[in-house]
């Protein structure tokens, strides 16, 4: 009896591009629920206090994480990419998000700062995954120059 042998996907989750879309995430909602809290106190009030800033802030990391999973496999699918290319190409765009964190730092309201900075990061983020989307990622080293250094 003989076996034959499946083709093996790889199954590992993404570990580092998966912290820092979630990191990203958690950090722009804090950022949203203090922002909003500040700027609608009347209306949305229950974002200054913690159970309704935590559930804010949980549940965008959560949705980060899943449109992240989404926009990776339109990347992998787009550039016929492997999977851990992929996720780290799509992970790219998270980075302005850190921005956010210089509103979150100091004690002192400031909605003019909070609204540009804001702006910015969404800007920021915008461009990086259309370039994402729409330039081509370089090959790996290998496929460009071959597996050793004295092949030509």
């Amino acid at each position: 009896m003989t076996q034959t042998s499946l083709p093996v996907r790889p199954t590992h989750f993404p570990t580092l591009p998966a912290l820092l879309v979630s990191a990203a995430g958690l950090t722009m909602d804090a950022f949203l629920s203090r922002l909003l809290s500040e700027s609608f106190y009347v209306a949305l009030n229950g974002l200054a206090r913690w159970p309704g800033a935590a559930f804010l802030t949980v549940t965008g990391g959560l949705v980060a994480l899943g449109t992240w999973t989404l926009a990776a496999k339109a990347c992998a699918r787009r550039w016929n990419l492997p999977w851990n290319q992929a996720t780290t190409a799509s992970a790219i765009p998270c980075i302005p998000l850190f921005l956010l964190a210089l509103y979150l730092l100091p004690g002192d309201v400031n909605l003019l700062q909070g609204w540009t900075l804001l702006a910015g990061a969404l800007a920021l983020a915008a461009l990086l995954a259309v370039q994402t989307m729409l330039m081509p990622p370089l090959p790996s080293p290998e496929a460009r120059f071959g597996r050793g250094e004295g092949e030509h």
